[in-house]
């Protein structure tokens, strides 16, 4: 299994392209000026933030770099992440960033970072309870919800860890997933978690939600394709997956 992680908005869709929804056309903007994969997103004052990764599926970086989507121009005037890591995941709370997990060079990075604008750079605070790479990430209400994941490319897991920023502590969910999911996709529609797909012993094509009133997650159909580790977002009351890796190899699919 190879884990590609991206947690994508609809403003990150600019890292690939630009959804045109009256045209339905894609739209090439400027490249990154680090190629890499693996990298956490997030958005910040209404730009694209990319961190860390890895070069050519080797090395893991520390590198950030943001996208401004007004002047389709990239800012490399940023200071880097504390720990290099790839295949970690981002969610951007309160006016700040948080960076969770991932792997450097063969070790799991439990260490989380918050970049605060106000401060200008990046702080190290609570760590991951479990250490893990390749999870999905949600906002919800006033935690940062971290779903799946694994301790390897070619392992899953189905714990459920959530972040309250207000606090700096966490919580670990009771209800663990109905299966282990390495490198899934995850979305809040009307209110409701959701996780997609990911990998248990190869690519998985259901999807759960979690029930708040039982406190058990439920699983409530298939996808249309056997997906993992792709693009994901919510808007519109609705969750987008973008590309991935299924049965015959990478996807195209939107």
């Amino acid at each position: 299994m190879q884990i590609l992680q991206r947690k994508i908005s609809i403003l990150v869709m600019i890292l690939l392209g630009a959804v045109a929804l009256p045209a339905q056309t894609w739209q090439i903007k400027a490249p990154m000026p680090t190629a890499r994969k693996g990298m956490a997103v997030a958005v910040l004052q209404d730009k694209i933030w990319v961190m860390g990764g890895s070069e050519m599926g080797h090395h893991a970086l520390s590198t950030v770099e943001v996208f401004d989507p007004q002047s389709n121009s990239w800012n490399t005037q940023v200071p880097a992440l504390h720990h290099k890591r790839d295949n970690a995941t981002a969610q951007t709370w309160g006016g700040k960033i948080f960076v969770f997990g991932g792997m450097s060079d063969g070790t799991l990075v439990p260490e989380v970072e918050m970049y605060d604008p106000g401060v200008g750079d990046w702080q190290t605070i609570s760590s991951l309870p479990t250490a893990r790479l390749g999870m999905a990430s949600v906002v919800v209400d006033s935690g940062i919800w971290l779903i799946g994941g694994g301790t390897s490319q070619n392992s899953s897991m189905d714990v459920v860890e959530i972040y309250h920023p207000a606090l700096n502590t966490w919580q670990t969910l009771p209800a663990h997933l109905n299966i282990a999911r390495g490198a899934p996709m995850a979305a809040v529609v009307d209110s409701e978690v959701y996780v997609f797909g990911g990998y248990f012993y190869g690519p998985v094509n259901s999807y759960e939600k979690y029930n708040r009133m039982t406190q058990s997650w439920e699983t409530v159909g298939t996808m249309l394709y056997y997906c993992g580790s792709a693009g994901y977002a919510s808007a519109g009351n609705r969750a987008w997956l973008v590309g991935g890796t299924g049965q015959g190899g990478d996807l195209n699919k939107l």
